[in-house]
C-alpha cells in the first residue's frame, strides 16, 4: 500500500517523462517560495524556456526521438542551477526555472547564458543528432509582478520577446513587451473578421521592361484598414496571420480577387503579360494549395499561364513532396514562381534550378543604395549575372530615381517596379481610358503639364496628346472612351514624349492612371 501511494504520488506531482516536477508541483512550491520571500528571503526570478527547433525534431525524426530530447534537456537543466533553485516541465516543450536568492538580476542572466549554452550542445539521438536551442524570458518577483500569476505571464511575454529577437537569448521582461504581446493578440482577433468585414483589399503596381516599356507584368499587393479607418501594415499582420492560420483564406481570396482584377483589365483592352501574387510559406506547405490556385484561375476565366507566385527564399529552402508535387503540377499548367527578396534570406542556389523560376527580384535594399559605392553596384550586378546565367529574368524592385534606373540598365537588368512607374495601372474600378482621361486632364488644369516646354524636358508632352486625353475625359461614359489603346499614340514616337517613370503621380494618389506610356523613347 506504501509503494502504491508513492506511485500515485508520483503520477500526480511529476513530469511521467522527464521526472521533473508537473506544474502543480512546481505551482505549490513556487508559492512557497513567494511566501518566503515576503517573509525577508532575497528575491528570487522566473525562467520561462521554450525550445527552438523542437518542432523540427518530431517532424524528421519522431516522436520517440522527440521524447528522449525531452529527457536529456531535463538533464542539463538540472546541472545547470543549484539544490535550491527549481525546475519544472510545464509541458510540451516549455519548462520552467525558479531562481531562489537572486541578488541582482545579473545573477538571473548569467544562469540563463549557461542554460542556452548547455542546451546548444548536439544531442545524440541514435545514429543522429540533434541541434536545438532556447529562448528564455526572465521576469523578476517585484512590484510589476508581484504574485505567481503575475510573475509567469510576465515571463512569457518576455520568452516571445527572446524569440523575436532571433531565438537563443533571453530577454528580461519590461512592460513594452506586455504593451507588444497585447497589440498582437488585438491584431489577430482583428484579423479573423477582417475577411468577412470586407476590411482587406488589393493595389497594384506594375513591372516595366527596361528595354521597350513594356508592361511585363502586374503585382498585387494586400493592404488592411479596419472598419475603424485604422491602417494595419503588411509587415506587422501577415507574420500574425501567418502564425494564427489565417493566411490560407486571405491567401485565396487574395488570388482570385487579382485573378478577378487581372481579367476585368485584358477585356478593357491593358496590355500586360502577368498577374503576380506574393505567397505564403504557410501556404506552400497546404496540401491543398496547388490545386486551389488551378480552381480560382478557372473560376475567374484567368489563363494560368498569365500567373506569376512570388516567393521568398526561405519558403523554397524546405524541399519536401507537397512542395515538389505543387511546383509539378505549377509547372504543368504554366505557372511561373518569382523570388522575392533575392538576397536577403538563406540563399541556397540549388533551388533556382531544382524548381521552375521564371523571375529574380533583387531587393529593394540594394536597390535603393546603388548610388552609395561600388560594392552594392557590384552586388546588384552579379544578381543580374546570376539570373542570366541561369536563363531567369531580373527584375530591381523599389526604383524611385532615373539615376538608380540608368545604373540599372547598365547591367542589363531586365525590368523594374516601385514609385517610377506608378501610375501605370487603372485604379480597379476604372475603365483603361477614363483613367487616363482624368488624370492627363487633372495635370492639365493643375499646371503640372504644359504643351509649350521644350521639347525631352521632363513633363513635356505634344498638343495632340493632351487633346485626346481631354476628350477621353469628358467622353468616359461614352463608348468612345473604351476604345482600345492602338489609337493611342505608341511608347517611342514623337506624338508622346513622356515616359512612365517622369509621370508626377505623387500629388494624384487616387486616380493611379494607366500605361501607354513606355520608358525611353527620344526620338
Amino acid at each position: 500500500e506504501h509503494e502504491a501511494n508513492e506511485q500515485i504520488e508520483q503520477l500526480a506531482h511529476y513530469d511521467t517523462l522527464t521526472g521533473l516536477p508537473n506544474r502543480f508541483l512546481f505551482r505549490r512550491r513556487a508559492l512557497d517560495a513567494i511566501a518566503a520571500v515576503r517573509n525577508g528571503e532575497p528575491p528570487l526570478a522566473l525562467l520561462f524556456l521554450d525550445l527552438d527547433r523542437f518542432k523540427n525534431v518530431n517532424d524528421t525524426l519522431g516522436h520517440e526521438a522527440g521524447d528522449r530530447l525531452l529527457q536529456e534537456v531535463a538533464g542539463r537543466l538540472r546541472q545547470c542551477v543549484r539544490g535550491s533553485d527549481l525546475v519544472g516541465r510545464l509541458g510540451g516543450d516549455e519548462f520552467l526555472v525558479l531562481l531562489r536568492e537572486v541578488g541582482r538580476p545579473e545573477d538571473a542572466a548569467l544562469v540563463a547564458r549557461k542554460i542556452i549554452a548547455a542546451l546548444s550542445q548536439p544531442v545524440a539521438l541514435g545514429e543522429h543528432e540533434a541541434h536545438v536551442g532556447c529562448s528564455i524570458g526572465i521576469a523578476l518577483l517585484n512590484e510589476g509582478s508581484p504574485d505567481l500569476e503575475a510573475l509567469l505571464r510576465s515571463a512569457d511575454t518576455a520568452m516571445y520577446a527572446a524569440k523575436d529577437a532571433g531565438r537563443n537569448t533571453f530577454q528580461f521582461y519590461n512592460d513594452s513587451f506586455y504593451e507588444k504581446v497585447q497589440r498582437r493578440v488585438t491584431i489577430e482577433q482583428e484579423l479573423r473578421q477582417a475577411l468577412a468585414r470586407h476590411e482587406l483589399s488589393l493595389v497594384y503596381q506594375p513591372t516595366l521592361s527596361l528595354r521597350d516599356g513594356r508592361v511585363g507584368g502586374i503585382e498585387a499587393l494586400l493592404r488592411w484598414r479596419t472598419t475603424a479607418g485604422d491602417s494595419r501594415s503588411p509587415v506587422e499582420f501577415i507574420p500574425i496571420a501567418e502564425e494564427c492560420g489565417e493566411i490560407l483564406a486571405i491567401g485565396r481570396w487574395v488570388l482570385g480577387e487579382a485573378c478577378r482584377q487581372a481579367r476585368e483589365w485584358h477585356e478593357q483592352g491593358l496590355v500586360f503579360d502577368r498577374i503576380a501574387v506574393n505567397v505564403s510559406a504557410v501556404q506552400l506547405r497546404d496540401p491543398q494549395f496547388a490545386t486551389d490556385v488551378l480552381e480560382i484561375c478557372a473560376r475567374n476565366h484567368w489563363p494560368t499561364d498569365r500567373l506569376e507566385l512570388e516567393l521568398t527564399e526561405s519558403a523554397l529552402m524546405r524541399d519536401t513532396d507537397v512542395l515538389r508535387r505543387a511546383f509539378d503540377l505549377f509547372a504543368a499548367n504554366g505557372i511561373c514562381l518569382a523570388v522575392d527578396d533575392f538576397g536577403t534570406g538563406f540563399s541556397n542556389l540549388a533551388y533556382l534550378h531544382r524548381f521552375p523560376v521564371r523571375h529574380l527580384k533583387i531587393d529593394r535594399s540594394f536597390v535603393q543604395q546603388m548610388g552609395e559605392g561600388t560594392r552594392l553596384r557590384g552586388l546588384t550586378q552579379a544578381v543580374v549575372s546570376l539570373g542570366h546565367a541561369l536563363g531567369m529574368e531580373v527584375v530591381a524592385e523599389g526604383v524611385e530615381t532615373e539615376a538608380t534606373l540608368a545604373m540599372l540598365r547598365e547591367q542589363g537588368c531586365d525590368q523594374a517596379q516601385g514609385r517610377w512607374a506608378r501610375g501605370c495601372v487603372p485604379r480597379p474600378g476604372r475603365t483603361v481610358q477614363r483613367a487616363a482621361g482624368e488624370y492627363m486632364a487633372a495635370l492639365m488644369q493643375d499646371r503640372m503639364l504644359t504643351t509649350n516646354q521644350p521639347k525631352g524636358s521632363r513633363l513635356s508632352v505634344s498638343s495632340q496628346v493632351t487633346a485626346k486625353a481631354a476628350q477621353a475625359n469628358r467622353n468616359h461614359s461614352t463608348a468612345d472612351s473604351r476604345r482600345p489603346w492602338t489609337s493611342w499614340p505608341r511608347p517611342g514616337t514623337k506624338k508622346l514624349q513622356m515616359a512612365a517613370m517622369t509621370l508626377p503621380v505623387e500629388p494624384w494618389p487616387a486616380l493611379m492612371v494607366v500605361v501607354p506610356l513606355g520608358v525611353g523613347g527620344d526620338d
